[in-house]
């Protein structure tokens, strides 16, 4: 058992969930295969998910661990998550609630901490799911799990644009890094 496959049931919350990218999912799809009906069993994915920039970021992280020499087999610690959000759709007659997963975003980091203890994280949800709160509470729970794989800092990026990314990265501790690149970069450090 990896961790993260502990994080699978630890990094829950109320309606969002965490689940490592799969690892064949992600190459498939950066491959150019169609990875979506391989997923129809575990979860229904949302319209416009993934997306370009989601493919993208894949092939960086994928390319990353290679140039560390690093041959994945398996879903690494530092890696991409995908967002389930689970909704409610019915009720039975004894009244538990039926409930529909969908995938609505990933959120992960860039590749393992650097030696500092550094390490830089993205995330991006679907358009139709934007304005719910689930960027922030998903970048929370890879907060939490950053913490626990033991970095000390977690970097992050927000173009000056963006005011929504930027509210999710401060109402999740982050703060403007001096030592950043440009305005767009934050930083919070492990409480």
């Amino acid at each position: 058992m990896t961790r993260n496959d502990s994080f699978r049931s630890a990094f829950r919350g109320s309606a969002v969930t965490l689940r490592p990218f799969p690892l064949a999912e992600a190459r498939a799809l950066v491959a150019g295969g169609a990875a979506r009906q391989a997923s129809r069993d575990r979860a229904e994915w949302a319209d416009n998910f993934p997306s370009t920039d989601t493919i993208h970021g894949l092939a960086l992280i994928l390319a990353a661990y290679e140039a560390l020499g690093t041959v994945l087999e398996s879903e690494p610690d530092w890696w991409v998550h995908q967002i389930l959000v689970e909704t409610p759709v019915a009720s039975t007659a004894r009244g538990a609630m039926v409930l529909d997963t969908t995938v609505v975003g990933e959120v992960g980091f860039h590749g393992p901490p650097d030696p500092d203890g550094a390490v830089e994280i993205g995330y991006e949800v679907v358009p139709g799911w934007r304005r719910r709160g689930v960027a922030t509470r998903a970048c929370g729970l890879l907060l939490e799990c950053a913490w626990v794989l033991g970095a000390r800092v977690v970097r992050a990026e927000a173009e000056p644009q963006n005011v929504a990314s930027r509210r999710v990265l401060t109402a999740n501790g982050f703060e403007p890094d001096p030592d950043g690149s440009g305005p767009e970069c934050y930083r919070v450090e492990r409480p």
